[in-house]
């Protein structure tokens, strides 16, 4: 597994394999729902509808972090 990215998190340095959007913390703060679309959309082969539930993905954990404060 190489490390070839950093997670796609705002403000997150951790680097991440090239198969994964996210480091385990910040992935896990995504809803399951929208998990799986992102993971469908991976699959797909990065379509349209990927690119938004990546957007939608990270807007998810901006929001849960900005209410843990």
């Amino acid at each position: 597994m190489s490390y070839s990215h950093k997670c796609e998190a705002q403000g997150c340095t951790k680097r991440v394999p090239s198969e994964m959007l996210m480091c385990r913390r910040h992935w896990f703060m995504v809803p399951k729902d929208l998990r799986g679309r992102v993971w469908a959309g991976y699959h797909r082969g990065m379509d349209d509808e990927y690119h938004v539930a990546v957007a939608a993905a990270v807007d998810a954990v901006q929001a849960c972090e900005a209410s843990k404060r």
